[in-house]
């Protein structure tokens, strides 16, 4: 049963302390907080507000170990008004909020707010008169914020609080944490000595991201990384865990001719295509000659990092070399 909650609770702990992204509307001008409880593997999810539990009409339901509820009724039950226009031969369900339209596309992760194409992290599932969206993607359309308080064993509930409309400087932990983790020092050793026997992080040890103020720490010591000519070569694959929510990425492969075509969302969306045993990338139909060579290692294709960079539009003042193959970057 903890399964599920162990990987969403790596996912929610993935996004917590990456930096908060306002690409909200002006409707989220409301304070409050959500909490949401689940149960035996998520077959049963409770989803309450401070005064009362919500009866949806529509249930909630895990996708892709993410909750999945219908945004018109939370935004309704909230004190928010929410008119939604159906167009099924489109395939697309229009969510207006006062002046701000979101225009979803069933099944697809793609959505347009207010003319500007984005990204979901689950794709959205139009019904009749809503539309369902992922709790993480509460972070993409609203300016939201998490606090994980983790299994609670007496309960027998893995427990989460979404909270709208408020800036807060500190998130909270799981009790497990002897302290708020954006306190501590990015230090290589430090942070990885503090870290490595948290139930997070051998859970997810493969790629987990320590962030202290928004930056990044990638180093081949605690991260899936290692070095090719002196360069940090990292897994495209990876790149989408470390830089949500400010970047959110489709990836897909061509096994036939080895290569990753990329799309980017939530800045400038870009188009990227890289190749196995080629040190070209296409950014946008512009060919970049990258340090070193893509090459595929243990099943996964790896850029240099520099690469990633370019990707990201991550200013040179933003980048500090600790050593030749280990350096933080704040995003």
């Amino acid at each position: 049963m903890k399964k599920l909650f162990i990987r969403c609770s790596i996912l929610f702990i993935i996004m917590f302390y990456c930096c908060s992204i306002t690409v909200s509307t002006k409707a989220t001008a409301f304070i409050t907080s959500v909490t949401v409880d689940l149960k035996d593997e998520g077959k049963e999810i409770s989803i309450k507000l401070p005064a009362k539990e919500i009866y949806f009409q529509n249930k909630p339901y895990i996708q892709q170990c993410a909750v999945m509820f219908p945004l018109k009724e939370l935004l309704e039950v909230m004190g928010t008004k929410a008119e939604v226009t159906n167009n099924k031969q489109q395939g697309t369900m229009t969510v207006t909020i006062g002046e701000n339209k979101i225009q979803f596309f069933d099944k697809q992760k793609r959505v347009i707010v207010d003319g500007i194409e984005k990204g979901l992290y689950n794709a959205a599932n139009v019904v009749k008169n809503d539309v369902y969206i992922s709790v993480y993607d509460t972070y993409v359309l609203f300016h939201t914020h998490f606090v994980d308080y983790g299994y609670l064993k007496e309960e027998g509930i893995h427990r989460f609080e979404i909270i709208f409309g408020e800036d807060i400087d500190e998130i909270k932990v799981n009790a497990n944490f002897k302290q708020e983790i954006h306190n501590y020092y990015i230090d290589t050793k430090e942070v990885y000595d503090t870290m490595k026997d948290s139930e997070w992080y051998e859970t997810s040890k493969s790629f987990p991201p320590y962030r202290q103020k928004k930056e990044y720490l990638l180093t081949n010591k605690i991260c899936n990384t290692y070095e090719k000519y002196g360069e940090i070569m990292i897994a495209v694959a990876d790149m989408e865990k470390l830089t949500v929510p400010n970047t959110l990425w489709d990836i897909k492969w061509n096994g036939e001719q080895n290569t990753a075509i990329i799309k980017t969302y939530n800045t400038t969306p870009n188009d990227i295509i890289i190749t196995k045993d080629s040190n070209i990338m296409n950014l946008n139909g512009k060919n970049i000659e990258m340090v070193t060579a893509a090459e595929i290692k243990n099943n996964r294709l790896y850029i240099p990092i520099k690469a990633m960079f370019e990707i990201l539009d991550v200013p040179e003042q933003n980048v500090k070399w600790i050593a030749e193959t280990e350096v933080i970057f704040t995003y």
